[in-house]
């Protein structure tokens, strides 16, 4: 699995591509592409050699693209990569609309420790036929995309978790990242709010590039977050008050919350955060995270 990091400069080994993909101010994927060098990283692996990019908006004018993290590009021959970015004005500010930079600068408050808040996300989605298809024919095609879509995922290194097809709704499909419970050494990113939410955009351009080679287009649905407290995995804990005071929390961010049982345990071991529109995941992990872990509990220690 690759690491979530940017290699920046070094000595260069060949050449590859890379699709420099963001969020816009309303929360849509936006992506160019260009060739790129591939150096080596400190394990001897290759890896992107990515810089800042200044391309010109429209609507913003000269926007600056400032690369945070990159999964290989599952989609494409090696080397290809997708690299994920964060957006400031010419003045090297970060745009009011770069949820990623709160979210960061929230982690960076909280330091080490908040990696031990656990996030995953299921993000339900429904695909849309582009033209005039036969009805098992399109079928078909949402089926081999859906399939498509979870093998690039775990391909590319996302912390992908499962996915799934609600037979009652035939157009319904969801399909999860985040914590999935395996060994450090098989997950070596941790599954905090900022990698879990980089891994959920990822997994999103994915699905876009997936379906596209298909005539498809996914139409993104609601999105539900789960999170989980080092309290709540503590063995033998009280669980009960633990998760109480956690919906007291979450309560006023505006969605329904419950308890997800773990399998074997049979006790709470997360509390999920169901939301009624495809949010913006660094926004919904901010809100979640600082509810959950206000900066006044750190002070007081």
């Amino acid at each position: 699995m690759a690491h979530l990091q940017v290699i920046k400069g070094g000595e260069a080994m060949g050449m590859g591509l890379a699709d420099f993909i963001w969020l816009d101010e309303d929360g849509d994927l936006c992506v160019k592409k260009r060739s790129i060098l591939i150096g080596k990283d400190e394990r001897g692996d290759p890896a992107p050699i990515v810089d800042r990019w200044s391309i010109n908006s429209a609507v913003h004018g000269n926007l600056i693209l400032v690369p945070c993290n990159y999964l290989p590009d599952p989609t494409r021959p090696e080397p290809s990569y997708i690299v994920l970015c964060e957006v400031r004005g010419e003045d090297d500010v970060c745009k009011d609309w770069n949820h990623r930079a709160k979210l960061r600068d929230a982690m960076d408050d909280r330091g080490k420790q908040a990696n031990l808040v656990w996030f995953g996300f299921e993000q339900k989605y429904e695909l849309d036929e582009q033209g005039d298809s036969e009805n098992d024919v399109f079928e078909a095609r949402r089926f081999l995309t859906a399939e498509r879509h979870i093998g690039a995922c775990f391909d590319a290194g996302i912390l992908f978790h499962s996915a799934w097809n609600d037979p009652a709704a035939s157009d319904g499909w969801d399909f999860k990242v985040g914590v999935r419970g395996f060994p450090q050494d098989l997950d070596p990113d941790p599954p905090n709010a900022l990698v879990v939410s980089d891994h959920l955009i990822i997994a999103r351009y994915l699905m876009e590039k997936v379906a596209a080679g298909k005539g498809l287009a996914p139409d993104w649905d609601s999105v539900d977050i789960q999170v989980s407290t080092a309290a709540l995995r503590e063995p033998g804990a009280e669980q009960n008050a633990v998760l109480e005071e956690m919906e007291d929390r979450l309560r006023p961010l505006d969605g329904k919350t419950r308890r997800v049982p773990h399998p074997s345990r049979g006790n709470c071991r997360c509390i999920e955060l169901g939301r009624g529109d495809p949010a913006d995941p660094y926004i919904l992990a901010h809100d979640v995270l600082t509810a959950v872990w206000p900066l006044e509990t750190l002070k007081a220690k």
